[in-house]
């Protein structure tokens, strides 16, 4: 799978869903030689699991964006999942593993995931603000939500069952990440 590095943060996408290639029994080794690697050369990296699931139908949504900031509000990842596109996704979860560049200065990250219907018209959008636990793989899941379909929040906040709430996480509230 691609891995881009573009300011404090690096991202790597794991999978698409349960019908990549990535996953069944290949991701299982890979993920059987990631731990004996991390077991045997150190400390375990400092990662976010982002997964983006969403009730609206396949044949109703369009393109999924999604925008990781790092702890100075740049743009470090950017990320456009066409689920028409041949080779692209074939539906939820989109998966990305965000990782903590060693020499990143602070571990907050804002990720925003913004989907267009197939119309053109109607947008859905969830956010999310949290930080990195040191040493430790956390999970984030994101619901691109029906009830959440043209409700505009501000900044600090996300649309939760039609509803805008604040979107700040502590990272520790996260579940371990686990296969």
């Amino acid at each position: 799978s691609p891995r881009r590095t573009r300011g404090p943060i690096h991202w790597q996408r794991t999978s698409w869903d349960g019908t990549d290639s990535m996953s069944g029994t290949l991701m299982r080794v890979l993920s059987i030689f990631a731990a004996l690697c991390l077991a045997s050369c150190g400390e375990p990296l400092t990662q976010i699991v982002l997964q983006v699931n969403s009730d609206i139908s396949m044949d109703d949504i369009g393109p999924v964006l999604i925008t990781v900031r790092g702890p100075s509000d740049e743009v470090g990842v950017e990320y456009t999942a066409n689920f028409a596109r041949p080779g692209g996704p074939t539906g939820f979860p989109i998966t990305l593993g965000l990782v903590l560049a060693e020499d990143a200065v602070g571990e907050m990250v804002s990720v925003e995931v913004v989907a267009n219907e197939v119309d053109g018209f109607d947008t859905v959008a969830a956010s999310a603000r949290t930080n990195f636990v040191p040493g430790s793989t956390r999970e984030l899941s994101l619901l691109l939500d029906t009830a959440c379909i043209e409700i505009p929040c501000g900044s600090a906040e996300t649309c939760r069952g039609g509803m805008c709430v604040n979107n700040l996480i502590d990272g520790d509230t996260l579940p371990v990440f686990s296969e």
